[in-house]
């Protein structure tokens, strides 16, 4: 025992000088996941999207003014102001969301509420981005009718007949950068643990070290043991250095447990470890087993909820994908991340990583080879 204790040691000791000599090893290990953080966190997909609206204002006028500065005051509104031509082709290359027309005579109707009479509804033309009327244009146009509603309010002078009584509660200052993160991290686990063992046995097969390595004393299982040892430590290294850049860069909040955050990490990384281990052993080249990783790998990628919710899939495709290892490490880590879940919150996602782990042995043992 204490002389497989010391191999271990040797071997963990000198596999992670490799890892660290190794620099296409740590760019895609410990960089590229603080690379695509920092892409998508300035990108900021969680803020509100703008509407992009042109404003052609045919009258000039008195009458016509208000109603321009009055869309001009909304934060969601990105306004130009051009002639209708202009604001029309724009429209047509989508460079616009809607398009509104303020006629030479808007307001005219106005001069019959002066004199007792009952105004007739002036027709304000706008144009619209069919394909877009179901999200930005949608908002667009609801806008506008507010801002026409509270100008017709004004005119008219009529008496408020509801006041809106507003109560503040406190709630998570979430953001998208918070929802990522999470996924970040278990992003990286699974590449670096599935690319890890990979490149790292194909190649020691290609040029012969672990022909050689069998040739000596030490067991196949103490090699095998010690490098699962080396890419654990490896995986909480990279997950300790893209929580630190989240919360000193970008102000994420890690509400629940640390060291569980950490026992979740080890769990993914021995599922993605084990299928490393599978795949190193089905190809007979790197570019093979590289190709296999990747077939492997990037559905999870963009169906597991890495970087958006996975709401926005059909129901069917929601149903598989809730299956993916990848699912349930990153789903387990947003949990314990962002809502502070204990263990028997995520019990759910821990026997899903379970289940993943005995399926993912079997298949090391079974297709994993030294020659």
């Amino acid at each position: 025992m204490k002389k497989s204790l010391s191999s271990i040691k040797t071997i963990i000791i000198y596999s992670i000088k490799m890892f660290f000599r190794d620099k296409t090893a740590i760019f895609f290990s410990l960089f590229l996941p603080i690379v695509i953080m920092s892409i998508f966190g300035v990108m900021d997909f969680g803020g509100t999207a703008k509407v992009k609206m042109g404003v052609v204002d045919e009258a000039k006028n008195q009458l016509s003014a208000p109603v321009v500065e009055g869309l001009k005051k909304v934060s969601n509104l990105e306004i130009t102001e051009k002639d209708l031509n202009t604001e029309k082709s724009a429209l047509e290359n989508g460079e616009r969301d809607i398009v509104i027309i303020l006629p030479q005579d808007f307001g005219q109707n106005i001069g019959q509420l002066k004199t007792g009479g009952k105004p007739t509804p002036q027709e304000v033309q706008l144009f619209y981005n069919s394909n877009k009327q179901n999200s930005t244009a949608s908002i667009g146009i609801t806008i506008v009718n507010q801002v026409l509603d509270r100008y017709t309010h004004a005119v008219a002078q009529t008496p408020d007949l509801f006041i809106l009584k507003q109560e503040a509660i406190s709630s998570k200052n979430l953001t998208y950068i918070d929802f990522l993160i999470p996924g970040v991290v278990a992003l990286g686990i699974m590449q670096m643990s599935v690319f890890g063992v990979v490149s790292v046995f194909v190649t020691w097969r290609d040029s012969g070290v672990l022909r050689r390595l069998l040739a000596t004393p030490v067991r196949p299982r103490i090699i095998l043991f010690s490098q699962v040892i080396t890419r654990l430590i490896i995986s909480v290294m990279q997950t300790t250095i893209v929580l630190s850049v989240g919360v000193l860069f970008f102000g994420i909040h890690i509400v629940g447990s640390i060291p569980l955050i950490f026992l979740l990490g080890v769990l993914g990384g021995i599922v993605f470890l084990c299928l490393g281990f599978a795949i190193s052993g089905v190809g007979n080249s790197t570019n093979t087993v590289m190709a296999l990783a990747n077939v492997v790998m990037m559905p999870q990628m963009f169906l597991a909820g890495v970087f958006f919710p996975r709401d926005g899939l059909p129901e069917w495709l929601k149903t598989i994908t809730s299956y993916l290892p990848l699912t349930y490490l990153a789903d387990a880590l947003r949990s314990v991340i962002i809502d502070g879940s204990n263990i028997v919150a995520i019990r759910g996602d821990i026997l899903g990583l379970l289940v993943w782990i005995v399926i993912t042995f079997i298949l090391a043992i079974k297709f994993f080879r030294w020659e």
